[in-house]
């Protein structure tokens, strides 16, 4: 699981380098159309043990790219990083904000915290699992989101929301709204359907 919100816009290279950054991660680079710039490029040597020889890398000045680069990035959750999981045995109670601006999801309530496995953070549908986290910094403001999430099975399930602590018009949720469709609401309005 991977959440990267900017609180500005994009331009459309530093949309592509995130898309890129976040396919060569999470061995998604063959969802890229073949024309985007990060198709054969993984951005970063670290991530990748063996770089496929398809094409050369034109983008060197990128190669050890990070999403804190692009200036606006107010919130960084990164589940390949085990260190900025916090857990309490396996439930996960704070999921630590990589960006600088110290964001950090939390869950004081056990029989709401997801778990931590070496795949990343799991969130059961048998029951209401979240994190929360404020996004107030994205009030009137244009901003970027980018999620990555492994969804199995079919049950409506969200995995990750996020509440101002005193006011849900700033909530973020995304998962699944059905057993066959995908949701991303801001505030219970609809982003995008997939």
């Amino acid at each position: 699981n991977e959440i990267i919100i900017f609180n500005t816009t994009l331009t459309t290279s530093q949309q592509q380098q995130v898309e890129g950054y976040l396919a060569w991660k999470w061995g998604l680079q063959k969802s890229l159309p073949s024309s985007h710039p990060y198709y054969y490029n993984p951005l970063f040597a670290n991530l990748v043990p063996n770089p496929p020889a398809l094409a050369p890398y034109p983008n060197t000045t990128n190669y050890n790219f990070l999403p804190t680069q692009i200036a606006g990035c107010g919130l960084w959750l990164d589940g390949a990083d085990g260190s900025t999981i916090v857990t309490s045995g396996t439930n996960v109670t704070q999921w630590n904000d990589k960006s600088g601006n110290g964001r950090n999801a939390t869950q004081n309530t056990v029989s709401n915290q997801p778990s931590y496995q070496s795949n990343g953070i799991v969130y059961n549908s048998a029951s209401i699992q979240y994190l929360s986290c404020y996004l107030d910094f994205l009030a009137n403001t244009n901003h970027n989101a980018f999620i990555v999430n492994k969804i199995s099975g079919n049950s409506n399930i969200n995995f990750y929301g996020a509440l101002n602590g005193s006011n849900s018009s700033n909530s973020l949720h995304a998962g699944l709204s059905n057993n066959l469709n995908y949701r991303l609401n801001y505030w219970g309005n609809d982003w995008a359907a997939a």
